[in-house]
């Protein structure tokens, strides 16, 4: 065994050496070396003067909780600020090529967002609410491939449903008669 995996290996399973001592205030680490507060007082923490954002996260993130919440006080949808978690997801699978091995939740929170990002191109009058997502399912027995060119992935509006279902039973009356 080389003597280098040897130190290494003894270093990580004893757990002192000269990064990680047995007391890490003998380094004199206090809150002023790591200036916690620079994030707030550099940046701040509101979002009182930003529009279009779309601030999306999966329970699968280790750091979710650190995030922005669905219920945050800065997530005003009014103003074009959108927080969602969405469960059995990372922060990044939103963004990844459509996938039938995806949940329905991803599916139908990438559906969503694309109505938002229409709405804010094309200047609608009223900007679009979340809906809740739903219940999570995975598919199972299914072979993993991408979905190119797949939107709406399956989603539809609730108020497209009733459109359809109202059009349908007019059409059905007329041809009746």
């Amino acid at each position: 065994m080389r003597s280098g995996i040897w130190c290494e290996s003894a270093d990580i399973l004893h757990g002192l050496n000269v990064l990680f001592q047995s007391d890490p205030h003998e380094f004199k680490w206090t809150t002023n070396v790591w200036n916690v507060q620079a994030v707030p007082q550099l940046y701040g923490l509101s979002l009182s003067g930003v529009s279009n954002i779309i601030l999306t996260q999966g329970a699968l993130d280790p750091w979710s909780g650190g995030g922005y919440q669905p219920g945050s006080p800065s997530a005003n949808q009014d103003q074009g600020i959108y927080v969602m978690e969405i469960p059995g997801s990372a922060h990044h699978l939103d963004l990844r090529t459509p996938n039938t091995c995806d949940p329905n939740t991803i599916k139908n929170a990438r559906y969503q967002i694309v109505r938002i990002l229409d709405c804010w191109v094309h200047g609608c009058a009223t900007p679009p609410r979340l809906g809740s997502l739903p219940q999570m399912v995975v598919p199972v027995n299914v072979t993993c491939q991408d979905v190119n060119q797949g939107y709406p992935w399956g989603q539809t509006d609730s108020c497209g449903l009733l459109f359809s279902f109202a059009t349908l039973c007019i059409i059905s009356l007329l041809n009746i008669s």
